[in-house]
């Protein structure tokens, strides 16, 4: 639980690319284990990219580009498409 209060509040600093932020964002999620199991077919969900890229979309410096990514029509697009 620490792992992951840890992770939703990180943020990009001020002169921080965002490649390098996905890179602080990607060791701390790594410590999260985003593993679930399915309640139907009991096997391992991994959920990891997900939480990736809603905490790189929540923690950016930059509001306009926060915005343009949370106004995009396609609200399911991948880690790749936001960098």
């Amino acid at each position: 639980m620490v792992a992951r209060i840890a992770l939703y509040n990180m943020r990009q600093d001020r002169d921080e690319k965002v490649r390098s932020f996905g890179a602080r964002l990607q060791g701390q999620v790594n410590i999260c284990k985003f593993v679930t199991k399915c309640k139907n077919c009991d096997t391992d969900v991994n959920y990891t990219e997900t939480m990736m890229r809603d905490a790189l979309s929540r923690g950016l410096s930059d509001p306009e580009i926060q915005m343009y990514l949370l106004g995009d029509i396609d609200q399911n697009m991948t880690l790749e498409d936001i960098y």
